[in-house]
């Protein structure tokens, strides 16, 4: 049987702007989205519910179990950070994709630079965050010791070192701004990082989703407005809260308003990213393929 292609569906996909590898990439996002309504931002959510709700469990417990608790939250909350990476990371390459002609990359492509990119940013990340906690004095609960003197500043060349993996394989996966994609390895900063980012993005398909519809192009003005000012605020509390560790203990009181303040940021800064990802979907459900 003639295996030429279909007439009808060359034009059609013509017409939409789309090469054959897009035209994959359109297909295999509608069914992954169609078992994962929210992507990965789904497992962002989870791992977000999980650390949050650790932080109100961490204070009322003493002992080793406190430590522990501690060295939850930190897991959970690179777990957090690398799924957000992979989210960013997917989406950046699928709008070079869609949106650019001639850089369609397939989805194993995708996944390789978004694996990469992701690796590098969490590995650099944890590095960091190491680094910070024994600047305060934050004891490592499986050694019961603070990395101190020599130990502590050979992490500082390892991080420089990671920070440039981290550049280069973000580059690969068409995170665009070096300086964002540096921040990627700040704990914390890469909120601010991933969110303008992924505005950046949205605004891009949210312009192609413009001219496909007649429609004024969405705007992002309310949620990114509000995600910054609550992260804004998150930031002051986490400063407050270091100073107060490297001073000695802080009152559960306190730290269970911090909690607070951390579980409202967070979710204003996923729903900042959702709001980008439901442009994104939209332009998914409009392109017309065959």
């Amino acid at each position: 049987m003639d295996s030429q292609p279909n007439p009808t569906q060359a034009e059609s996909n013509r017409n939409a702007g789309l090469e054959a590898p897009a035209v994959a990439l359109v297909t295999e996002r509608r069914r992954w989205f169609a078992s994962f309504p929210e992507g990965s931002l789904e497992f962002v959510a989870v791992f977000r519910i999980l650390w949050i709700l650790a932080l109100f469990v961490a204070p009322v417990t003493e002992g080793f179990v406190r430590r522990f608790a501690g060295a939850g939250i930190i897991g959970l909350l690179l777990a957090d950070c690398g799924l957000a990476i992979w989210w960013l990371t997917h989406t950046a390459l699928d709008r070079m994709s869609l949106l650019e002609p001639g850089k369609a990359f397939s989805s194993k492509q995708i996944q390789r630079r978004c694996l990469a990119a992701s690796v590098a940013a969490v590995t650099a990340h944890g590095v960091l965050l190491v680094f910070i906690l024994s600047l305060v004095g934050v004891v490592n609960p499986l050694t019961q010791a603070v990395p101190t003197g020599p130990l502590r500043w050979a992490i500082v060349p390892v991080y420089v070192v990671l920070v440039i993996a981290t550049v280069i394989t973000g580059r690969w996966a068409a995170l665009g701004c070096p300086i964002r994609t540096v921040l990627l390895t700040v704990p914390f900063m890469h909120w601010w990082a991933i969110r303008h980012s992924a505005f950046d993005i949205g605004k891009a398909f949210a312009a192609a989703l413009a001219e496909r519809t007649g429609k004024p192009p969405i705007t992002f003005d309310t949620t990114r407005a509000v995600a910054n000012a609550m992260w804004v605020l998150f930031m002051l509390m986490v400063g407050a809260m270091l100073y107060a560790t490297s001073r000695g203990t802080i009152a559960e009181w306190k730290a269970m308003c911090g909690g607070m303040v951390a579980a409202v940021a967070a979710v204003a800064d996923v729903a900042a990213m959702e709001s980008v990802q439901q442009v994104y979907l939209r332009y998914l459900r409009t392109a017309k393929i065959a």
